[in-house]
């Protein structure tokens, strides 16, 4: 096959998203799963390196297995991403195994938008003063927020066709969430695959 100059990426694939033990909102012994899609455009820059843009859509459903002394209510999380994607690579061949696969490390700075109705509901109730019912003490937290962070992701590619083929990814994204009261930092962990798509073949290009 011809060597390739860009390539168009569309993956999907499943995941995790959790934080640390002593967050309020997001303690590590909460998970969330959900869906993970990423859309990618990389143009070669030489034989190892190819830059380009990473483009997001993450959303975890709500947990469903809570220990502790206190509920999480949540409607689900949403995390948009959006940041420069730097791809360092094994280089093209014109014969063997390398002529169709690729492997890489690619490092993507993003900028994260988040969005989801999160709410905490403490075991222990309260007895009103006035003799009432008793309520059960509940602390909300911001539905949207943003900030940076930084997705690390080792992959392969193998391409089937001159201009088609198939992609396989782990990520590793650092996330985080201003609360209100602090801000939270998340990973999420997801595998994906999907579709590669390449454009500008020609017989040599570096």
């Amino acid at each position: 096959m011809l060597e390739t100059r860009q390539l168009i990426s569309i993956n999907a694939g499943n995941g995790t998203v959790t934080g640390n033990e002593d967050h309020l909102f997001f303690p590590s012994s909460i998970n969330q799963k959900g869906l993970n899609v990423d859309l990618s455009y990389e143009h070669k820059i030489n034989s190892y390196l190819a830059g380009g843009i990473s483009i997001g859509y993450n959303h975890f459903a709500r947990p469903y297995d809570q220990p502790g002394f206190a509920e999480i209510n949540t409607n689900g999380s949403t995390f948009l991403t959006v940041g420069p994607r730097i791809v360092l690579h094994s280089p093209y061949k014109y014969s063997g195994l390398f002529n169709r696969i690729r492997i890489g490390l690619a490092l993507t700075p993003q900028f994260h938008y988040y969005s989801g109705e999160r709410s905490l509901n403490i075991d222990n109730e309260i007895i009103l003063e006035n003799g009432g019912e008793t309520e059960q003490p509940t602390i909300e937290m911001n539905a949207k927020s943003s900030g940076l962070g930084a997705k690390i992701s080792p992959e392969i590619n193998c391409r089937i066709t001159q201009r088609v083929g198939l992609k396989l990814s782990y990520n590793l994204q650092l996330l985080s969430v201003y609360t209100g009261y602090e801000r939270e930092q998340l990973v999420a962990n997801s595998v994906v695959g999907g579709l590669i798509f390449t454009f500008g073949n020609k017989k040599s290009l570096f």
